[in-house]
């Protein structure tokens, strides 16, 4: 992966939609099938995101391309990571994998290509 940008998406009572917009570059001579995702998001340990997106895209030869992923946090883990936000004196540990299935040699494989772990403070209590 070149880059990747993310930004909200739409936000339910049920979950909260983040977008990530991924350039891509494809050096070899064959194209690159992608089938879907698998994605995680952990914040403070908390599983907030586990899913899977069936979003096939073909990254051709010899090319770049932007590749759009749509992670679903599930709104009912916010509460329990909350608590761990304020316990650490308002710190967050996030962690975000993305792993796209491809086809090789006819079979579908996962593969690891994006993990970023980050963190963010707030002072909404002090």
């Amino acid at each position: 992966m070149e880059s990747v940008k993310a930004m909200w998406g739409v936000v339910t009572d049920s979950q909260t939609e983040i977008v990530a917009l991924a350039k891509v570059r494809n050096e070899d001579v064959v194209p690159i099938v992608v089938s879907g995702y698998h994605y995680t998001i952990e914040m403070n340990g908390v599983k907030v995101a586990d899913g899977y997106e069936n979003s096939p895209v073909t990254v051709k030869p010899k090319s770049k391309t932007t590749l759009k992923f749509s992670l679903r946090l599930n709104n009912s883990f916010i509460r329990e990571w909350w608590v761990t936000h304020i316990a650490n004196g308002e710190k967050t540990k996030i962690r975000v994998a993305i792993k796209p299935t491809i086809e090789v040699g006819g079979r579908d494989v996962e593969v690891p290509v994006f993990l970023r772990e980050s963190e963010f403070t707030t002072k909404l209590l002090s």
